[in-house]
């Protein structure tokens, strides 16, 4: 994790300073004016689960560049990102309502039931974008950007010894199995990024709905580590506390 922050340290010095440089793509295709946001630290202490999702929302007045400078933010300019990281995990907690405050929630209990010291969030690209509805099309387009490069790397190296655990949605008309991962080229890409061989995952149903599952956690354990996906499908949504003690077992195996 050290190379990591001492990463996001510069990225966003660099971009508080207006002296980020991206590629033309990244310019247009996300929100630069606000504030990158790699990961959000929402643990206590030394051993967090670790959550890898897809990128930032929107960004919101509280990450805009102009607001940060002129101090009508949370943070100062002068912030380190480890602060700021911290700052917006307890900003979000207190201020998120729907869906987003239930993930949260949910990953906290999750954390938390498992023996973890809270979670880390990790973000699979680091820039605000209002949607990222064509991930394939993204992988391709970016595969070849510096900072795309170099982030992926610094994931890669970052997640490979950490307990990781990714919420995806999928389709409802075919049966959740490992091929809902491996026929994904994100998934695929994400189950790299954490250093999850895909090849022969362990199950564990989660929901049924009329004899059909429609959530599986597909994991593997190896080394004392736990790695896998949380699959919904028709939505990334948790499920509630009770489901997801399903996967605390699994955690504490």
């Amino acid at each position: 994790m050290d190379k990591l922050i001492k990463y996001c340290e510069k990225l966003h010095k660099e971009w508080i300073s207006d002296q980020l440089i991206v590629s033309e793509k990244t310019n247009k295709e996300f929100q630069m004016d606000y504030m990158p946001e790699p990961y959000l630290d929402f643990s206590k202490k030394d051993n967090p689960l670790y959550i890898l999702t897809t990128n930032p929302g929107a960004g919101m007045l509280e990450q805009y560049r102009k607001n940060i400078i002129i101090e009508d933010s949370i943070i100062t300019k002068n912030d380190s990102y480890q602060d700021t990281s911290k700052t917006f995990a307890n900003f979000y907690v207190n201020n998120l309502t729907g869906a987003a405050k239930r993930r949260i929630d949910g990953f906290k209990s999750l954390a938390n039931n498992s023996g973890f010291d809270g979670f880390i969030q990790i973000e699979s690209y680091p820039f605000h974008s209002r949607n990222l509805p064509n991930k394939t099309k993204f992988l391709k387009e970016f595969k070849e950007d510096n900072i795309f490069v170099e982030y992926s790397q610094l994931l890669k190296n970052t997640l490979k010894d950490k307990n990781v655990i990714v919420l995806s949605a999928v389709g409802t008309k075919s049966e959740i199995s490992n091929q809902s991962i491996s026929s994904n080229e994100w998934l695929q890409w994400q189950a790299n990024l954490m250093g999850l061989n895909t090849s022969n995952l362990k199950k564990k149903e989660l929901l049924l709905k009329d004899g059909k599952v429609t959530s599986m956690f597909l994991y593997e354990k190896d080394n004392n580590l736990t790695k896998g996906f949380i699959l919904m499908m028709g939505g990334n949504h948790l499920p509630n506390e009770d489901v997801l003690n399903l996967i605390v077992e699994v955690l504490k195996s």
